[in-house]
């Protein structure tokens, strides 16, 4: 990684909806060299991924949280199941914006989206009826 990298990396991070012919413009370089170097940087794994940033009160979620999951440790026994792999069971519902395993209080968190307090609740009420779920403490956000 050198200094053009650095550059594209930084471009990128403060407008992440630059183009490639953006990027090419700025550092004076031609398109095919920032689209190698992009490239490059996603197969090193310097760039994971590219998300899209939604205005979350705009679609109507005014709701932020942060659902801490403790995991039931026999249930996980019995399933054969790690941490990680609940982590990407719970991935997959569309109100999980973002998930990590946590390595302090609890085993997961969970940043989630409601429109409402009740939306909330009917989450947190689907999270506790997992199987895998022991507990689970909610801690509301705000942006």
């Amino acid at each position: 990684m050198d200094e053009i990298d650095e550059q594209i990396i930084y471009l990128m991070r403060e407008n992440p909806q630059i183009t490639l012919k953006e990027l090419a413009k700025k550092l004076r370089k031609p398109l095919s060299t920032i689209h190698s170097r992009i490239k490059k940087l996603k197969e090193n794994g310097i760039i994971r991924e590219s998300k899209l940033m939604l205005n979350w009160r705009e679609l109507g979620y005014d709701v932020l949280a942060f659902v801490i999951i403790f995991l039931d440790r026999d249930v996980m026994k019995k399933k054969k199941m790690k941490e990680e792999d609940a982590l990407k069971y719970f991935r997959g519902f569309a109100f999980v914006e973002e998930s990590y395993l946590l390595y302090s209080k609890g085993d997961l968190v969970l940043m989630v989206r409601a429109k409402d307090t009740d939306e909330l609740y009917e989450i947190t009420n689907y999270v506790k009826s997992v199987p895998l779920v022991k507990n689970v403490e909610i801690v509301l956000g705000k942006e």
